[in-house]
């Protein structure tokens, strides 16, 4: 008897398989981030493949999330480590501001919040902008500023979405780090890809034209 809804090509079984290639990926991601400092290209890498291969037409999603690890983690890497360092200093001016039992403190408190929703702007654009195609250590990060102040609401609505995804793992004490990055990143590529459809060919054409 034909069951039509386990049919290969029905939306359950294109659902299914979507849900396992995320899962899939997830796991990749764990397993390549632990060592920390490859987190960066491992954030490149997720959304390259969810993006190209899970949203979009290309086959064999983990096989592009290692093409896409081996390709891009000498650029991917030191932005990495650089908006680590710049967390850490965020994190010590938080704790300064904290003690600081006035005005001035208020302010300080209030002035690095701001740089908090900033900095996470850069960190969310960044690795989808490497992903994407953009070179160039300074191109990506000035591209990846101005994106993030250009298209505010998208904005706002990817480092939402993030900091959910992170306080959910936190409160299952890492578990859902293991299957959770694909869905979250398929969550944050939403507004991402909006901002990337108005802006990419233009400026990808604008730097092939440079070269």
């Amino acid at each position: 008897m034909r069951i039509p809804f386990l049919d290969e090509d029905s939306t359950f079984i294109d659902v299914l398989g979507k849900i396992a290639d995320l899962a899939i990926l997830s796991m990749l991601f764990f397993l390549v981030s632990i060592p920390l400092v490859t987190l960066g290209a491992s954030l490149t890498a997720l959304y390259e493949a969810v993006v190209t291969s899970v949203r979009g037409k290309k086959a064999y999603p983990a096989r592009v999330f290692w093409q896409s690890f081996r390709e891009k983690w000498k650029l991917a890497t030191p932005l990495w480590i650089l908006y680590v360092l710049a967390f850490l200093i965020l994190v010590f001016n938080f704790l300064f501001a904290f003690h600081q039992y006035n005005n001035v403190g208020v302010i300080l408190l209030g002035g690095n919040a701001l740089v908090f929703v900033l900095l996470g702007f850069q960190v969310i654009y960044t690795f989808a902008l490497i992903a994407k195609g953009y070179r160039g250590f300074g191109n990506v990060v000035k591209m990846a500023f101005m994106y993030g102040i250009a298209h505010l609401p998208y904005s706002v609505l990817a480092l939402i979405i993030l900091l959910i995804g992170i306080t959910l793992i936190s409160m299952t004490y890492g578990v859902l780090g293991v299957l959770l990055p694909g869905f979250l990143c398929a969550l944050i590529s939403l507004p991402l890809e909006k901002v990337f459809e108005q802006h990419l060919e233009e400026d990808l054409d604008g730097d092939r034209e440079e070269e």
